[in-house]
């Protein structure tokens, strides 16, 4: 539309131009001064107005609304108009310096998308939105950064995100723009404090490495000790049915298996202790048991006395009879 009416203006301009040199400078008569001041209005007037774009009128300086899309009729030297893009548009705020809750300093490279929703108060509440914004946009990330530490900062960013976000939109909806989104793309630390976090984080994974160590032989040993209990109880229900003379001949098959080894070894065979209970158990029914002191049973009897004189012959120590008959000659004899 607009094209036609910028075509048919100078069409018209043309038009005048060719009579003004047919008449030879003569005086232009009404109808072509008409057509001259028609063709400048036009030229003047009408404009066209984009899809995404919207034309904010101010008549004498008082705002008449935004009008658009499409052809829209302003009047010269009366109307002037600031045209508005409506699409979302972006901010980029490279390495913002901030200082966290515990004192450490960090850069922030960030930016926001933001899209403006009601032409008209943009263009009367806001000289210059785009330092507005990037002026509001930093200094509530300070007030975000600030009220957090560094861990929080590194591990939180899509909190960050959506807290600046809502701060940033709860300012700019007076403008009339609404912001979409926040996106932190970066968080710069120096290089000391790179060090630092390395250190303690070593640490940190040793002290875990510690204790999911000492926590897995605790487990294991109750697992073994638990499995050694278990085999334990079935050992002994599957003894309590086993039958004598099995065990008997289990019992042959390992003194075999020890006789066979080049070791020097002692062995008492359960027969012996079977021996000996039988033996005090008599002791028991007779009476004549006694208590015998160990020491007192191996220790080697005490020689008997020799008698010298040949009058009587020597006694066995304890029972007073006589042993064998011991013939001593006397050297003087």
């Amino acid at each position: 539309m607009v094209r036609l009416v910028e075509f048919l203006s100078w069409v018209l301009l043309f038009l005048l131009g060719a009579a003004l040199l047919v008449n030879g400078g003569a005086a232009i008569s009404i109808p072509y001064v008409l057509l001259l001041i028609l063709a400048i209005f036009l030229r003047c007037s009408v404009r066209i107005v984009k899809e995404y774009d919207r034309l904010v009128v101010l008549r004498m300086g008082h705002c008449i609304g935004a009008k658009g899309p499409g052809p829209i009729l302003v009047f010269p030297f009366m109307d002037s108009v600031i045209s508005v893009d409506t699409r979302e548009q972006y901010r980029e705020i490279p390495h913002e310096s901030c200082i966290t809750k515990d004192n450490a300093r960090i850069d922030v490279d960030f930016l926001f998308y933001y899209k403006i929703r009601d032409p008209e108060l943009q263009v009367t509440r806001v000289q210059n939105l785009q330092e507005a914004l990037g002026g509001l946009a930093t200094g509530l990330l300070r007030a975000v950064i600030g009220d957090i530490s560094l861990d929080e900062a590194l591990a939180e960013r899509e909190h960050i995100n959506l807290q600046l976000r809502e701060k940033i939109d709860e300012i700019t909806e007076r403008w009339g723009v609404e912001v979409t989104t926040v996106e932190i793309r970066e968080i710069v630390i120096p290089h000391e404090t790179q060090e630092a976090m390395g250190r303690e984080m070593a640490a940190e994974r040793s002290r875990r490495a510690m204790i999911l160590e000492a926590q897995g032989y605790r487990e294991s040993q109750l697992l073994r000790a638990e499995g050694d209990a278990h085999a334990l109880a079935k050992l002994d229900e599957t003894a309590r049915n086993i039958d004598p003379n099995t065990i008997n001949l289990k019992y042959l098959e390992m003194l075999r298996h020890m006789g066979e080894t080049s070791a020097t070894k002692f062995i008492l065979p359960l027969e012996l202790t079977s021996l000996v209970r039988s033996i005090a158990a008599a002791l028991d029914q007779s009476g004549e048991r006694h208590s015998i002191d160990p020491q007192e049973a191996i220790a080697p009897l005490p020689p008997a006395p020799l008698d010298l004189s040949g009058d009587s012959p020597p006694t066995a120590p304890g029972n007073g009879k006589p042993s064998a008959e011991v013939q001593v000659e006397n050297a003087d004899s």
